[in-house]
């Protein structure tokens, strides 16, 4: 017991000698004796560690901290400054990127270009001396000796093409290419003559050709010559070229060209179609012929003045040049074929030369931004589709001396009154009233007029012209006076059409009259005496029809896909029904006729869709067998006995 007492002594008095420094005899303040320092490190949100330093005392444990430091691990790199711009010294931390940017104090300035060209084979420029950059780089222009006029450089004739002579040897042909370049030079002459034509078809589809340079003797660019050459963008020495044959620069979307030659004479059917990137802006007066469709889809051409010399514009000529917006029409001018300006949507608006005579369909539809249009005094007839779709349209203006029609509130009327020729879409009035003196209207002169409500035309009115008032979407009512031959489609897509006021003494609708209208219920008068062909068609809002007396024949397809109609009540008077009047009326199941079975025999002969049908004969006195006959009760309404 003694010895374990003795070890236990020996312990504590160790482990007290071991802790005297910070338990019996901590150090005096300043007194410590550090170790050397040391760290540890902590994550930040940055990515880059927090690194904190410390010391810790060797005799008491005391630890001091010494800082904290975000640790970033950057690497350097330059960039060198340009004639615009600085150069720095970059800094970026590999770990969490940041980066820090410091001006490395290198100066900039502006380009210094050299005066003197360099040049290459198709090319010259100049070059900046502090950065190498180039400037003003373009084609060579070569004078009629091969030099180009800005670099001095020496253009050779391009090996490769193929030259002819002509059937009298008085002058040579290009008719044809078999080398490689892209940049092709015209030789002055060949074999003694010079070289006036480029030939039929010459370089036809030569996909790679950049650029041309003619001689001043061509005076020829015959047909299809550079046709579909995709990537041509300069042909250089035009100046006397007389003629350009059709389809010359077909689709050569590439070609930039902003003047044609002064002495030009002629331009043929698709001389340029779709060079999207002409810019020229004039006809030179010499111009006596301009083809069909020379100027097609050129949306480049933002105006155009017309040669002096024209006195056509032929069907197509500038169609779909969307970015034309002012055209310079010419005295001499005496007619404008269809669709000449169709789609060139930039158009504001028309003056016209008094020679003008005619216009012709289409000849400015769809051009969207046309506000105006001035007549001139011998404008005699234009085609009442030649604004269709100009849905900005609010007046005509007709020169007061013109002896064939004048306009009043924008409309344009015959001289004599007696006619409505046409009328700009823009018009505003719910409730149209047409004066009466009025005979005719003509195809299409209120199409598409979105404003009337309610249509009276009054007993003076003879005909109504081919889709006068075809898609008048919000009309609901027409009132006829008069005696009139309603026209085919002349209220084709009038929707919210479901009233119709017949009055004369003898009318009749043309084929297709009422094409898709909202009728629901429909009384044909008597005086209705001839009905064209689907004159009711896919009137599918349409439950009953009664047929007046007038008519003796109902027409092929005349209700056709009248998809609600079940009642239809056919006058005795009627002698034949057309094929498929019903077709695709599939509520349709009975009709009711107003004469004897046989007479009704005799009307559908062959007609298998008709005869499928259950057919009730009228009767005034109820009749001893039920469920065959018809009669009207005291409101006109059609019952079954």
């Amino acid at each position: 017991m003694k010895k374990i007492s003795i070890i236990a002594f020996i312990f504590i008095s160790l482990f007290l000698f071991l802790t005297s420094c910070n338990t019996v005899r901590p150090c005096n303040e300043g007194e410590h004796s550090f170790g050397a320092p040391e760290f540890k490190d902590r994550e930040t949100d940055s990515g880059c560690p927090e690194r904190t330093f410390y010391k810790t005392c060797t005799i008491c444990g005391y630890v001091e901290t010494i800082s904290n430091k975000i640790l970033h691990d950057y690497y350097r790199y330059q960039t060198y400054p340009t004639c615009t711009t600085l150069g720095y010294d970059n800094y970026v931390c590999r770990v969490c990127n940041a980066v820090k940017k410091e001006p490395s104090g290198d100066d900039y300035g502006p380009h210094k270009f050299l005066e003197e060209y360099l040049s290459g084979d198709d090319w010259h420029w100049h070059k900046c001396e502090r950065c190498n950059e180039f400037s003003e780089r373009e084609e060579h222009i070569e004078d009629e000796n091969g030099i180009c006029t800005l670099c001095g450089a020496k253009v050779d004739y391009t090996d490769g093409v193929v030259y002819e002579l002509s059937d009298d040897q008085s002058y040579a042909i290009v008719s044809g290419y078999e080398g490689t370049n892209k940049r092709i030079r015209i030789a002055p002459e060949y074999e003694g003559v010079p070289v006036t034509h480029i030939g039929i078809a010459a370089f036809k589809y030569c996909s790679d050709l950049l650029s041309i340079s003619l001689t001043e003797n061509i005076t020829h660019i015959e047909e299809e010559a550079f046709f579909s050459c995709l990537r041509l963008s300069r042909i250089w020495n035009m100046e006397n070229v007389k003629y350009i044959g059709a389809s010359a620069f077909y689709d050569n979307f590439s070609l930039k060209l902003d003047t044609l030659p002064q002495g030009l004479e002629y331009i043929g059917d698709n001389a340029f179609f779709h060079c999207r990137n002409l810019s020229i802006s004039k006809i030179p007066d010499s111009v006596s012929y301009l083809g069909t469709k020379a100027f097609s889809s050129c949306s480049g051409l933002e105006s155009i003045s017309l040669s002096s010399s024209l006195t056509e514009i032929k069907d197509e000529t500038f169609d779909y040049c969307n970015n034309l917006d002012v055209v310079d029409f010419k005295e001499g001018l005496v007619s404008i074929g269809k669709h000449a300006f169709t789609h060139c949507e930039k158009i504001k608006t028309l003056q016209f030369p008094d020679s003008l005579v005619s216009i012709g369909e289409s000849a400015f539809s769809y051009s969207y931004s046309l506000t105006s249009v001035h007549f001139g005094k011998n404008l005699k007839t234009f085609n009442n589709l030649a604004f269709y779709g100009c849905s900005r349209l609010e007046q005509f203006y007709v020169d007061e001396d013109n002896e064939y029609m004048t306009s009043l509130d924008g409309i344009v009327y015959s001289k004599d009154l007696s006619t409505i020729i046409c009328c700009p879409h823009t018009i505003r009035v719910e409730d149209l009233i047409i004066p009466e003196g009025i005979e005719v209207i003509f195809d299409y002169a209120f199409y598409e007029l979105d404003s009337v409500n309610n249509l009276t035309l009054p007993k003076s009115l003879k005909t109504i012209g081919r889709s006068a008032f075809s898609d008048c979407k919000k009309i609901n009512s027409v009132t006829v006076l008069g005696n009139t031959a309603i026209g085919d489609y002349a209220f084709a897509r009038c929707y919210e059409l479901t009233e119709l006021n017949l009055s004369g003494e003898s009318i009749t609708i043309g084929n297709g009259a009422f094409h898709a209208c909202g009728f629901v219920n429909l009384i044909i008068p008597d005086n209705i005496t001839e009905m064209g062909k689907s004159a009711f068609i896919s009137c599918t809002n349409l439950k009953s029809v009664i047929l007046g007396s007038g008519l003796t024949n109902i027409p092929e397809a005349a209700f056709r896909f009248c998809t609600k109609l079940t009642t239809v009540v056919i006058p005795e008077e009627v002698e034949a029904i057309g094929d498929q009047a019903f077709d695709s009326c599939y509520d349709l199941k009975r009709l009711y006729y107003e004469g004897t079975p046989e007479e009704w025999n005799n009307i559908i002969k062959n007609e298998e869709q008709i005869r499928s049908l259950y057919i009730y004969y009228y009767t005034e006195t109820e009749p001893e067998t039920k469920g065959k006959f018809w009669h009207y009760d005291e409101k006109g309404n059609v019952l079954v006995w």
